[in-house]
């Protein structure tokens, strides 16, 4: 048993979102503690994916800057992240095979993700407690479904700490069933409507299955069944501690009894060191207007030029297209319009502060960092998680989500000119831009709740947690 123990007290009758056996006992704290002299040890584990990575690379900076000790837990193909962030890495062996099918896939769809948790959580479990053997961690760091570190702290008490990178969900009433790309109730009569998809949507077609498939690994572990209603908190979040990569102001109201998410900024832009700058870049920078695209929003396909040249006729407006394909899908580009300009990749350090629009399909990491440069956004979403993260921008007036994944040239045309010529998505964006840019005093202030909760061994709360339930106005 790990010496890091928690205290829970008997589950109140009015329910709780996490673990139901227990209720965690909360301390709040106004000002960050300062950090504990002794050394800790950290286990760091995350998806095989540059967005789950990223994030904790800084995270696992300054641990090491504090005199931590990290082991991280990853893929051979991803070693060259870890070793630079300065942690230890330790290969994964029955995780990897499993990695490599949430890495591939493909379609999004309900069955592709069952397919991702079919024995996950009993090779999270092996690869913890190899590496746990001889590493004997006070806490173990994921971006990743954090059900193998719930099963390794149900089996010995050692904390975990989630770092979230997508939109929040929760099952509450007064919030969309994840993957519709609904917004929330905006009138209390339609929480009766409301009430009925959740049960419809996530009781019966979706979590059921997912907890079935979850209570049949943490049964050969002889571990309690875990019920249900409680299954986004353990796929996403700890109850101790949540780092969310994100701004409240970001998104869709928060009951208070999710008072453990803290929310520390957008993951800060990667360094711009050794990129060229391309030839054209001074001759339409600074000064005018200039609208990204990001790769995947308009498809590679027959009509791609045409569909290029109907969105380049806004007047007085150069289009920046980053595509990594580039020479495949634009093998002439003496073809393109005057005011397009194509490159393969341009940092977004370098490109955010120049752009008044971005167009995207709405992946977590390029929203988040126009939203720190206070950038509005049109947003092409496919179902799933990216139509609901198009729904908190539509939410709050931050650009506009389009009502399919592929629209025409001229639907992105009008969109873009629309947020070109309204105000209120250029303010809204730079108002959440307030929260949403802290850079590396987020990452700091994470690293000091992670050393908070391993010091004093106690659930840490958002002293600020008025603003889960009241901070975020929907406009």
């Amino acid at each position: 048993m790990s010496s890091c123990q928690f205290y829970p007290v008997p589950l109140r009758s009015s329910g709780s979102p996490f673990i139901s056996r227990t209720i965690l006992l909360t301390r709040f704290l106004s000002q960050p503690r300062t950090r504990s002299s002794r050394n800790m040890k950290f286990l760091v584990s995350s998806l095989p994916l540059v967005g789950n990575i990223r994030p904790l690379q800084y995270i696992v900076r300054r641990l090491i800057e504090n005199k931590h000790e990290v082991v991280w837990l990853m893929d051979e193909e991803f070693k060259e992240y870890v070793q630079a962030s300065g942690a230890q890495i330790i290969l994964t062996a029955r995780l990897a095979e499993y990695n490599r099918v949430a890495r591939h896939k493909t379609s999004g769809t309900r069955e592709e993700e069952f397919d991702i948790l079919k024995g996950r959580v009993a090779a999270q479990i092996d690869d913890y407690r190899r590496v746990l053997a001889t590493f004997k961690a006070d806490a173990v760091i994921i971006s990743d479904y954090a059900l193998g570190a719930q099963a390794i702290y149900d089996l010995g008490g050692l904390p975990y700490i989630t770092v979230g990178v997508g939109p929040i969900y929760v099952m509450e009433k007064s919030h969309p069933v994840p993957g519709s790309g609904r917004l929330p109730p905006k009138h209390p009569n339609s929480s009766v409507s409301q009430a009925y998809h959740q049960m419809l949507g996530q009781d019966f077609s979706v979590y059921k299955p997912v907890a079935a498939i979850i209570n049949e690994q943490r049964h050969r572990f002889r571990l309690k069944p875990v019920e249900f209603k409680n299954i986004i908190d353990c796929l996403y979040r700890s109850p101790f501690l949540h780092l969310h990569m994100s701004a409240s102001t970001f998104e869709f109201p928060l009951p208070r009894t999710y008072s453990n998410i803290h929310f520390i900024g957008a993951t800060p832009p990667t360094t711009s060191q050794g990129y060229e700058i391309p030839d054209w870049w001074s001759s339409i920078l600074p000064g005018s207007i200039v609208v990204h695209i990001s790769h995947g929003t308009i498809p590679v396909r027959a009509n791609l030029i045409r569909d290029i040249r109907a969105l380049s006729e806004l007047e007085g407006v150069n289009f920046i297209i980053t595509c990594p394909a580039v020479d495949g899908a634009f093998p002439d580009k003496s073809i393109l319009p005057p005011n397009v300009y194509v490159e393969k990749i341009i940092p977004y350090r370098v490109l955010m502060p120049h752009l008044q629009v971005v167009v995207t399909r709405g992946g977590f990491g390029t929203v988040t960092s126009a939203l720190t440069y206070g950038v509005p956004l049109v947003v092409c979403a496919e179902r799933g998680e990216r139509d609901d993260i198009g729904a908190r921008v539509s939410a709050h007036r931050a650009g506009i989500s389009m009502a399919s994944a592929t629209p025409g040239a001229s639907s992105i045309r009008r969109a873009v000119q629309k947020v070109l010529k309204e105000d209120k998505y250029k303010n809204a964006a730079m108002a959440i831009a307030v929260e949403m840019n802290k850079g590396n005093r987020g990452v700091e202030r994470g690293v000091q709740l992670i050393e908070q909760l391993v010091q004093f061994k106690k659930t840490v709360a958002a002293a600020d947690s008025m603003l889960h339930e009241h901070g975020t106005t929907m406009m």
